[in-house]
């Protein structure tokens, strides 16, 4: 399985974030919580509901993304 992060866009501005390990949007992606199997994958998709329900963010997302060194890339 490829390396997944989840995305969204935040609602009161539009702007891109990545979900972070501490639980709280951020705006890189270089803070973001990173699924490394299925089921974190499959946890990712879950806050990402609970995220749209609590009309934190729309447009959610779980990516590949590549990680070189201390960096994410999508």
């Amino acid at each position: 399985m490829s390396v997944k992060v989840l995305t969204a866009n935040r609602l009161t501005d539009g702007e891109a974030v990545w979900l972070g390990a501490n639980g709280e949007w951020l705006d890189h992606i270089d803070g973001a919580l990173v699924a490394r199997h299925a089921e974190a994958a499959a946890a990712l998709e879950e806050a990402g509901k609970a995220a749209i329900k609590s009309n934190l963010v729309i447009d959610v997302n779980v990516i590949d993304v590549e990680e070189r060194g201390e960096h994410l890339y999508p």
